[in-house]
């Protein structure tokens, strides 16, 4: 059964149908507004994948971290930059060479880097 608007009398309101547009179009604009405005949080993180093309285990990380106390040392062959520029390190304790990403980059393959991250940072 449709519910619709009536007037005291009986007969349908004329209002109804642009009442149920009105809704529908600030139920869409809330939608959308609520997957397109990210918090400061998730708008600085990157994520690391163990394979190639964004697959396999995932790792987020919203700030510096030494990847080898978080069991992804040595594996990354992806990455999803959601923010500022980081650099990527070969060794730990951000030494040795490293891989500047760019803010907002993804690297479907790593290449000469596939498997050689140990600690990530902004730079």
């Amino acid at each position: 059964m449709r519910h619709m608007l009536t007037r005291s009398d009986g007969t349908p309101s004329r209002l109804a149908r642009p009442r149920r547009i009105l809704l529908a179009t600030a139920l869409a604009v809330a939608s959308t507004l609520s997957m397109t405005i990210a918090s400061p949080a998730q708008a600085q993180t990157i994520t690391l994948y163990e394979n190639a093309g964004a697959s396999g285990r995932q790792l987020t990380l919203a700030m510096s971290s030494d990847l080898s106390r978080l069991g992804f040392d040595n594996i990354t062959s992806s990455i999803r930059n959601s923010g500022a520029r980081r650099c990527a390190y070969d060794l730990t304790n951000y030494r040795g060479p490293y891989l500047a990403i760019a803010p907002w980059q993804y690297l479907p393959w790593l290449g000469s880097w596939n498997d050689r991250i140990s600690s990530i940072r902004r730079c």
